[in-house]
């Protein structure tokens, strides 16, 4: 599994670089990765990472995380869990809850974007929740 996560990240490094643009997408060999995008959908932005994605993956699914039932996930599939502090009321931070869970339940790799570091590290009591 840690090497799932190292190709997610490998490919989202890749794009940030720009390294390979100049590469037609149909010249892109996709990597057989199950991955799933968890965040607001829809949205402008889940538009735009199931498109990136689907540019590098040839398995990807997207999930709205407001309904996301952590239980039905394949646990080989890579979860991309996206979520903006706009999208969560931070005065009420011991009130969050965890869309994927609670922790001890969830073995899926995966890798946070936007705030869900900090959102996610409140209702699963680890580090990162404040400072």
């Amino acid at each position: 599994m840690r090497i799932a996560i190292v190709c997610v990240v490998v490919a989202f490094s890749l794009l940030a670089t720009g390294v390979g643009s100049s590469v037609r997408a149909d010249e892109i060999k996709k990597s057989a990765l199950a991955v799933l995008y968890v965040g607001k959908v829809p949205s402008p932005r889940a538009t735009q990472y199931q498109a990136l994605l689907e540019t590098y993956f040839s398995d990807v699914k997207v999930a709205n995380r407001d309904d996301f039932k952590f239980r039905a996930v394949d646990p080989e599939r890579v979860v991309l869990l996206d979520w903006s502090q706009g999208e969560a009321d931070i005065m009420k931070m011991a009130e969050i809850k965890s869309p994927l869970g609670p922790r001890d339940h969830w073995m899926n790799p995966t890798v946070l974007l936007g705030s869900a570091g900090l959102l996610i590290a409140g209702p699963w009591k680890i580090t990162g929740a404040s400072g």
